[in-house]
């Protein structure tokens, strides 16, 4: 499968799906944003054809792959996943903080926008996959940089309230005792998530490019 050159558009995307017939079983655009965001930062090789099933998870956590009606309709469609990966590789390679798109926002309430909840269960979805390979390097790494399992810890945290509020703040208050007044606002979740994400990136980065110097 050839390199996509040409940046990910959301509408363009959201018309293939709907051109391919595959719109109602593929994950929503925004979530699947998140999940290619959460792969992007992976501390290891993955391999496209490992998570691409993950875009096809049904409510109950199941797989349903669809039966495209060409291998060049396939083809199409994983294209635009790699274009997924690759412009969250783009957009960490930038200065930091990471930069969201404009639709991950609040909303005129003040509240997390439909858009940046989805897009927060797509990041989330991708760290539940990815469970025993960050559990397994955080603790490797937990004596010369403690600070990474905090900052790990407090990303996912913020991602988790901007996808649900009401059973985070709840679970904050329940779990670690932690009243509202005390909690992040929606502001200062989606600030730690976007410095959050990027540090984690780069520690990633580093861990990739010693396994690809392993593998050569």
């Amino acid at each position: 499968m050839s390199s996509p050159q040409a940046q990910f558009n959301y509408q363009h995307f959201i018309a293939l799906l709907e051109r391919l017939g595959v719109s109602e079983q593929v994950l929503d655009p925004h979530i699947l944003s998140g999940l290619a965001l959460a792969i992007t930062v992976a501390p290891d090789l993955i391999d496209p054809e490992e998570w691409f099933p993950l875009a096809f998870l049904d409510e109950s956590g199941d797989v349903a792959e669809p039966q495209f009606r060409s291998e060049d309709d396939a083809d199409t469609f994983y294209q635009q996943l790699l274009m997924l990966t690759d412009y969250w590789n783009g957009k960490l390679s930038e200065e930091s903080p990471l930069q969201l798109p404009a639709e991950y926002c609040l909303d005129a309430d003040g509240e997390p926008s439909t858009a940046l909840r989805d897009f927060c269960d797509g990041v989330l979805i991708g760290f539940d996959w990815l469970d025993e390979v960050w559990t397994e390097v955080l603790e490797e790494v937990a004596e010369v940089n403690g600070d990474l399992g905090d900052v790990f810890d407090s990303t996912l945290v913020a991602c988790l309230l901007l996808n649900d509020p009401v059973t985070t703040r709840a679970s904050l208050l329940e779990t670690d005792g932690i009243i509202e007044e005390d909690q992040m606002t929606f502001e200062e979740a989606i600030e730690v998530f976007r410095t959050g994400i990027l540090i984690v990136a780069n520690f990633s980065r580093d861990v990739v490019e010693l396994l690809e110097d392993e593998a050569e």
